[in-house]
């Protein structure tokens, strides 16, 4: 199908320029090496990235694709997410097994947590009181940590994960999904008791997972099966397994609800699934090279996807 084409405006760095998207979404360079997942603040207006090879985070100006500031945050970084209150941002750091913690205000690295392992997803309990951090490597088959934030230190190691990659928790609190990659199935864990309650059968490979905003729905990307599996909760139960691209990763939902966003690592491509579920309204957009992680905009209206081999990151208008 023809694509349309769209002329509007940007703001660049020398004023105000024309750009039409049409063959290419508009791109922002610069960001650093290896480009690969990312956090937005909660005004929307800065999105940061981490530089799984130039070891940095970077704040960019979401207005014009400005790079505002840089700060070396350990090596190979391969985690972020946000604190509750969205001051300060926690950076998994795959070769030191550890986490940093960054203050946004100066961008600047005020805290280590020790871990281990090594930390590939990370996820801030409703609260702000706790970090889980999915260690890929920790023990013999990987481990979920529970971070206590105020004193900084591992309170409990959960075992009985399989190479987990991704966390979330549930809007209330009370149950934390971390997928198991090495087989095929989320393991679901009981905030109040720290044990693993029961198994959520997905796909085949589940590396990505996100939470509904209002916390019905919980999508899970699974890298073998080429599939994103989408779960009712708190029933718990596979809805169905949506075909979408070659290797998905990384998700992320709109503010409303409404659509599923997942990038392709092996197509190159990023698929817009709505939450009807209505598989005749599957979107698809081109990326660039090495597709790791996607923001949506708080309107919803844009996607940003990290493209680890193209040192760049997609801007899509998916509206």
């Amino acid at each position: 199908m023809m694509r349309r084409v769209m002329i509007g405006f940007i703001l660049m760095a020398g004023g105000l320029s024309l750009w039409a998207a049409a063959a290419r979404p508009a791109k922002i360079k610069n960001v650093g090496k290896a480009p690969n997942f990312m956090a937005l603040s909660r005004d929307g207006r800065t999105l940061y990235v981490t530089n799984y090879t130039s070891e940095e985070l970077v704040a960019v100006d979401t207005t014009d694709g400005r790079v505002l500031k840089r700060a070396y945050v350990g090596d190979t970084p391969l985690a972020i997410t946000l604190s509750s209150e969205g001051d300060r941002a926690f950076v998994g750091n795959k070769t030191m097994g550890l986490v940093s913690v960054v203050d946004l205000k100066d961008l600047r690295v005020v805290d280590s947590l020790k871990v281990g392992g090594t930390p590939s997803g990370l996820a801030v309990s409703p609260r702000g009181h706790r970090l889980y951090v999915a260690n890929l490597t920790k023990g013999q088959q990987g481990a979920l940590d529970v971070v206590d934030l105020g004193t900084g230190k591992v309170v409990k190691t959960i075992d009985g994960v399989s190479r987990p990659i991704a966390v979330a928790v549930a809007p209330n609190g009370r149950s934390i999904y971390v997928t198991n990659s090495a087989g095929q199935s989320v393991a679901v864990i009981d905030d109040e008791k720290l044990v693993i309650r029961t198994q959520i059968d997905v796909g085949d490979g589940p590396d990505g997972l996100v939470m509904s905003p209002d916390g019905t729905r919980l999508y899970v990307a699974n890298r073998d099966s080429g599939d994103l599996s989408v779960v009712e909760l708190p029933a718990e139960k596979l809805l169905i397994n949506i075909p979408v691209g070659k290797r998905p990763f990384g998700l992320d939902v709109s503010p409303d609800g409404r659509m599923v966003y997942v990038v392709n690592t092996g197509s190159r491509t990023l698929s817009g699934v709505p939450a009807s579920l209505d598989l005749g309204k599957i979107r698809s957009f081109p990326v660039e090279k090495g597709p790791v992680g996607v923001v949506l905009s708080k309107d919803g209206r844009t996607a940003y996807v990290a493209n680890e081999l193209s040192n760049t990151i997609s801007v899509i208008d998916v509206k």
